[in-house]
């Protein structure tokens, strides 16, 4: 990632575009994976969505209140999850084998994500450390979220992969991680 003409201006624009990306990658994911017949992810993606939007508003807000300036993200290269086909097909024609298949296929899209996500804030960070800007605060704790998220997703993706993507299996692994807030990943690691 090239840094040499970045800004403390152009950072927080980049970063809101890529959390503006975020909140529609999230958000048309829930839609699709609903539509699949995959409730669990689909919920799981939608509260992605939302701690998208959140971020996305406390860069916003960080912003502002540093810098006295307004942010105004756009999501020009957002590239659309659900295949065009989808948009004119009848849930109960879709196979089982199909949703398999787009179960994989979005599991590694989400992962591709969330590993751009992160090159991106660990490149503010280094950027903001290399250039002595106090906003590193905010771009690090980006930075650490993400790190959760992967790893939660990490292993959701193994787990998923071990059942041969399982719809069943997948949703209910899903589904155990969302309701038992007293389960970490790690605690997870061991089963």
């Amino acid at each position: 990632m090239n840094t040499a003409n970045w800004t403390i201006e152009k950072l927080y624009q980049l970063i809101a575009n890529h959390q503006l990306t975020g909140v529609m990658f999230h958000t048309e994911a829930s839609r699709y994976l609903k539509f699949l017949g995959l409730k669990n992810l689909a919920e799981l993606q939608h509260s992605q969505a939302l701690d998208e939007w959140q971020d996305l508003e406390c860069t916003e807000d960080t912003y502002l209140q540093r810098h006295e300036l307004m942010l105004v993200p756009t999501a020009e290269n957002y590239d659309k999850l659900t295949p065009a086909e989808a948009l004119s097909t009848k849930v109960q024609t879709v196979g089982r084998e199909f949703k398999r298949k787009t179960l994989s296929h979005f599991i590694e899209r989400w992962a591709d994500w969330e590993n751009e996500t992160e090159v991106l804030y660990s490149t503010a960070v280094k950027w903001c450390i290399e250039s002595g800007c106090a906003d590193m605060l905010h771009f690090k704790k980006l930075l650490c979220d993400v790190c959760k998220e992967k790893t939660r997703l990490t292993f959701l993706r193994d787990k998923m992969s071990l059942s041969d993507w399982d719809l069943v299996a997948s949703e209910n692994l899903v589904y155990d991680l969302s309701t038992d807030e007293s389960k970490t990943v790690e605690n997870h690691k061991t089963v």
